[in-house]
């Protein structure tokens, strides 16, 4: 699936799915990890251990989310689902 979704569609991903990508840049590099998230219809609450990943976005405020199901077929499913 390649496009722009919709809030409505935005809103099935966030509801249906658990893991989500975290990208952050910091120090001339990047770095994108999986995260496990909760959305409560508001907020996304995400978890982690120390690492890495929490050192760099200390470092910076630019980070990004990016939604990336493991089994694409199975999100274009949800987003079809009425």
């Amino acid at each position: 699936m390649l496009g722009i979704l919709d809030a409505r569609h935005i809103e099935r991903i966030l509801h249906s799915e658990t893991v989500g990508r975290i990208g952050v840049c910091a120090d001339g590099r990047t770095y994108v990890v999986p995260i496990t998230y909760v959305y409560d219809g508001n907020n996304i609450y995400g978890h982690s251990a120390l690492g890495l990943k929490i050192r760099m976005l200390k470092l910076t405020d630019r980070h990004r989310s990016i939604l990336a199901p493991s089994d694409p077929a199975v999100l274009e499913e949800k987003l079809h689902a009425t």
